[in-house]
């Protein structure tokens, strides 16, 4: 079936075919260069490295790369976008592990147990709040680490 534009039929090819291969030609001509992004090599895993990537206002991310992929210019390293969606992230995914159970009741809980009630009484005690916020949140901590390690002795 012939499919009709603006009251004309495009049998024979006529003029979109024309523009179609000029937009390929273009293409081939002038390909699409992927924008390169500085990352930092921090080390080595086997064959490949190790980079560290810290694009502006995000947490850095560390990932293992294939040593072929990395251009240098200068001190600077650099690795394409394209590749660095494809590489794999390295180290622990601690945000998959970690759930903070402790709550404002807990904080304030330790803090009477250990005899701060008021705010002189946590000026005086500073080191024993700090120690006991320490202790609450470290359980938490320490649950992250024994899961994110379970997972790495798969």
């Amino acid at each position: 079936m012939v499919q009709e534009r603006n009251g004309k039929s495009d049998e024979g090819g006529g003029e979109s075919v024309g523009a179609l291969s000029k937009v390929v030609e273009e293409i081939v001509k002038n390909p699409r260069k992927p924008k390169r992004v500085t990352v930092r090599v921090v080390g080595k895993h086997g064959k490949a490295l190790i980079v560290e990537s810290c694009a502006k206002g995000l947490d850095p991310i560390r990932l293992v790369v294939p040593s072929h992929v990395i251009e240098y210019r200068g001190e600077d390293a650099t690795l394409s976008e394209d590749d660095l969606d494809a590489c794999i992230p390295y180290g622990a995914d601690w945000e998959k592990h970690l759930k903070i159970t402790v709550t404002a009741e807990d904080v304030v809980k330790m803090l009477r147990k250990r005899g701060i009630w008021t705010v002189e009484d946590f000026e005086k005690r500073f080191l024993q709040a700090r120690q006991g916020t320490l202790g609450l949140i470290m359980q938490d901590v320490m649950r992250m680490f024994t899961a994110a390690r379970k997972e790495a002795n798969r």
